[in-house]
């Protein structure tokens, strides 16, 4: 479900005119998941460790994510003037 997450959240800076944040985000995720799995390596078997390496980054990656994005759509919220007092 994690993944669903990133994708969307790839999506909507995408959307927002920030696709070079996705991209940096992109290849974050691929050398943390590559790094893990590296790490992971020598203490399980190869299969299990791109497991837990893509489940943990995915899980990181996606709260990181949500925090980018609620900080971007708060800031947007604040240049966007509002119209409520006229």
């Amino acid at each position: 479900p994690f993944n669903e997450v990133s994708v969307m959240s790839e999506k909507m800076l995408d959307g927002m005119g920030k696709s070079y944040h996705e991209l940096f985000f992109t290849i974050g995720i691929i050398i943390y998941e590559i790094s893990i799995v590296t790490l992971l390596a020598p203490i399980f078997k190869h299969g299990v460790c791109v497991l837990l390496g893509i489940l943990i980054g995915e899980v990181t990656f996606a709260i990181a994510y949500y925090i980018l994005l609620k900080y971007l759509l708060n800031k947007s919220k604040k240049n966007i003037p509002s119209c409520a007092g006229s």
